[in-house]
């Protein structure tokens, strides 16, 4: 037990409170974005065809994403054999504990869907944990939590269609 007598603390059977307690997630910062999901469902820029709008603090990146493409999120390291598409470390995510392979979207059968890939924190999508290489179909606007790095994300109303001669 801690105590404090006269400004200075001490501790009884501490050693023994630790060991039984066991954490799971990391206390760390959240970087929120500088506008929220009802924001960006309500904002008149909507996401060109073929186009993801990922929303990161006080940052826009817009991203194009043909049918069977895939965007990486993670950080940039020297031991991936594959490089994230967007490096989240320029975005605080080695702060808050984002993984160097995090995340990834892709489009089939004009539907988006994202996958947790088996990241150390953990994916959330509008407060849902994902399973780790699960697909998870995702809304026109949806608030992700990779880790503790929040991102508004915006997709297109509807995917370009190709003229075939």
């Amino acid at each position: 037990m801690l105590t404090i007598e006269k400004g200075l603390a001490t501790h009884t059977n501490i050693e023994t409170s630790f060991e039984r307690r066991i954490e799971k997630t990391i206390a760390m910062p959240v970087y929120k974005p500088p506008i929220t999901v009802t924001d960006l469902s309500q904002s008149g820029t909507h996401a060109k065809a073929d186009t993801v709008i990922l929303v990161f603090y006080a940052k826009r990146v817009e991203l194009p994403c043909l049918e069977g493409e895939i965007i990486i999120l993670g950080r940039s390291h020297t031991a991936n054999r594959i490089p994230p598409t967007i490096d989240l470390s320029k975005f605080g995510g080695t702060g808050s504990g984002t993984s160097r392979m995090h995340a990834a979207i892709h489009r089939k059968n004009d539907a988006w869907f994202i996958q947790d890939l088996a990241s150390s924190n953990g994916t959330w999508v509008n407060g849902v944990r994902l399973t780790p290489f699960v697909e998870h179909q995702l809304q026109s606007t949806s608030q992700l939590m990779l880790a503790n790095l929040e991102i508004g994300l915006v997709l297109p109303d509807k995917a370009s269609q190709k003229l075939v001669f």
